[in-house]
């Protein structure tokens, strides 16, 4: 909640309609959303955040959104997932185990 509020602190709100929407479970997406949006900024954190589901919701509803796509992000929130698809395109890294920073360098 905090890096939300940070941001729409921020907003010029003489230049954007601007609504915070705090989603406490999927529906709440659909139940909260208010009429006539055309563009979500997403400043989620964990499940349904960071998952996928909040913006394949905002797909089906025909809002656009920051960031990642379903898919892309689903991917990214699943680590192993994650590590298999950064080893299918030939990136080499390091895990956690065995350095302190991962690096990704083209082959």
């Amino acid at each position: 909640l905090n890096s939300g509020k940070s941001v729409l602190s921020a907003i010029n709100r003489d230049k954007y309609d601007v609504h915070e929407l705090i989603i406490d479970e999927p529906m709440d997406v659909v139940n909260k959303m208010p009429e006539g949006v055309d563009f979500a900024l997403l400043i989620l954190h964990g499940k349904y955040g960071e998952d996928g589901t909040i913006q394949a919701m905002l797909e089906s509803m025909g809002i656009k959104y920051s960031g990642c796509d379903p898919l892309t992000s689903g991917i990214c929130m699943d680590k192993n997932m994650s590590k298999k698809s950064v080893k299918s395109i030939k990136y080499t890294y390091c895990s956690m185990d065995n350095c302190k920073i991962t690096w990704f360098n083209r082959l």
